[in-house]
């Protein structure tokens, strides 16, 4: 936008065409930083109510721009291949996250589908993870008391 800006002012009589903002563009948060966004470039705008959610910028001319003079803190600037790179190295790692979250799916359906198919055998096996300290108590302590009998 700021090169657009600065390309725009080499003309600085000329008509700026009108943004208009859409209420279903901007809720909560994001419609203060998409307001913000215009208005530090110079644009005003005339809004239907309080909420600033809807409105049409006001007419005027490519001198009223103000293009940035400093690149603000949370942004920087990169080379086009520096940020393709990087988004390859981003796809590349999300796609092997997918492989991993699906092999996680696959697994879960498999014992989800072994426990339909043997639940007596899944009860046996949940039971004793859960309580396995329990039930070697019990037989002790049933094992001390037959012995003594």
């Amino acid at each position: 936008m700021n090169k657009i800006v600065e390309w725009a002012t080499h003309w600085p009589d000329a008509e700026i065409n009108q943004i208009k903002l859409f209420a279903h563009q901007g809720r909560g948060e994001n419609k203060l930083r998409r307001n913000r966004f215009y208005e530090q470039f110079g644009i005003r705008f005339d809004y239907k109510d309080n909420t600033h959610a809807e409105g049409i910028a006001r007419p005027m001319q490519a001198r009223s721009l103000t293009p940035w003079t400093q690149l603000p803190n949370n942004l920087c600037v990169m080379r086009l291949d520096e940020f393709l790179d990087e988004q390859e190295e981003c796809l590349a790692k999300t796609q092997l996250d997918q492989r991993a979250h699906q092999r996680q799916i696959e697994n879960l359906y498999s014992e989800i589908t072994h426990a339909f198919d043997h639940p007596v055998w899944f009860a046996t096996k949940t039971i004793w993870a859960k309580h396995n300290h329990l039930i070697v108590g019990a037989f002790i302590i049933g094992g001390l008391i037959w012995h003594l009998w």
